[in-house]
């Protein structure tokens, strides 16, 4: 398993400033779908994904656009608590390998202690700190989605070959 900047199902105790940010996002997330069916969020997304290609770019600035996609953000941050619930029930990986990276750019206060946390879930894991990389950087940038790719494969050899991350 690979967690990439993961919210760790602790946010609501263990971060802050998480509980007053869910609040907001939970109100805003609501007046999505409405937004989008008046093209505000064409609006709000016509910067989105300056990395891609012209073509690609204009592809995802308009499926995430649509009050279908408003509709299914709003109703998977609903599901935030519960979510975090369930997987706060998870206590143990054994062995199974577990890379887990943090984006230290621009993270909640407290953000790095539920990361190790998430680490310590498995005898088998890597915590990697990714200097200089916000959320998004971890998927977006290519240096930092280079180390993205290499934690994946990391996971993916150790799980086939029986073998321990190092």
């Amino acid at each position: 398993m690979v967690l990439v900047d993961a919210t760790p199902p602790t946010a609501f105790t263990a971060l802050p400033d998480y509980p007053a940010f869910y609040d907001m996002y939970r109100i805003a997330t609501g007046l999505f779908p409405g937004l989008a069916r008046l093209g505000v969020t064409q609006l709000i997304y016509s910067s989105s994904h300056p990395e891609l290609p012209a073509l690609a770019r204009e592809q995802a600035r308009a499926a995430l656009s649509t009050a279908g996609q408003a509709r299914s953000q709003r109703d998977e941050f609903a599901m935030v608590p519960t979510m975090m619930a369930q997987a706060g029930a998870v206590t143990d990986l054994g062995g199974r390998p577990l890379y887990v990276l943090t984006a230290p750019v621009d993270a909640q206060t407290g953000w790095l202690t539920p990361q190790m946390d998430l680490a310590a879930l498995s005898d088998n894991s890597i915590h990697l700190v990714v200097a200089g990389a916000d959320h998004e950087a971890l998927l977006d940038n290519p240096t930092h989605a280079a180390t993205t790719s290499r934690a994946i494969t990391a996971v993916v050899d150790a799980e086939r070959t029986g073998t321990p991350l190092n």
